[in-house]
């Protein structure tokens, strides 16, 4: 993919480009996104204070295939009637709104969704069918960073928040070649 600024003209190449596999962000009009069930959501990111404070990524899993889909202008209020609003969200995936609410009291609340903490406010839910096997390319892709520490126990979980698309995209990769 090229892309040129003012400065220079440079090659950007993704996680995408590497593995053979480019998880494009897609839109979806509001009529279509009535019409998706929630119990073929399989990621999505929940509004934090910082990064992803105007909307959700998700990820839905449709015949065989991950799409994933932005909405946004929840808190910058740059919307229109054609837009999907938080409370839309939250009524088509109510199992989401109330893994949110739950997790805040209780955080060992895994109905359909494991709470993967972003850092600052942002978080992942990722349902729990999916999660043994993602949670692997997502660790993966955390110790690539330069951030890792691996003589502490655990790691800053902030470093999830640009890990976790890395880590779908190498388990789709992986999933192709097979």
């Amino acid at each position: 993919m090229k892309r040129t600024s003012k400065y220079k003209s440079y090659d950007i190449i993704t996680m995408g480009d590497i593995m053979g596999c480019t998880l494009e962000t897609k839109e979806i009009s509001k009529k279509d996104f009535l019409k998706l069930k929630e119990d073929d959501l399989f990621f999505v990111t929940n509004p934090g204070r910082m990064g992803d404070i105007d909307g959700s990524t998700f990820v839905i899993e449709k015949d065989g295939n991950f799409i994933k889909y932005r909405v946004g202008g929840w808190c910058l209020n740059n919307k229109s009637d054609k837009d999907i609003s938080y409370g839309e969200f939250l009524d088509q995936f109510p199992k989401w709104e109330e893994a949110l609410k739950k997790y805040f009291v209780d955080d060992k609340y895994s109905e359909k969704y494991i709470y993967v903490d972003m850092g600052f406010g942002n978080s992942l839910c990722v349902d729990k069918r999916i999660y043994e096997e993602f949670y692997p390319y997502l660790l993966e892709k955390v110790k690539e960073q330069d951030l890792y520490d691996d003589r502490r126990e655990d790691y800053n979980p902030c470093l999830n928040y640009s890990s976790w698309e890395p880590a779908l995209e190498a388990m789709i990769a992986k999933k192709n070649k097979e």
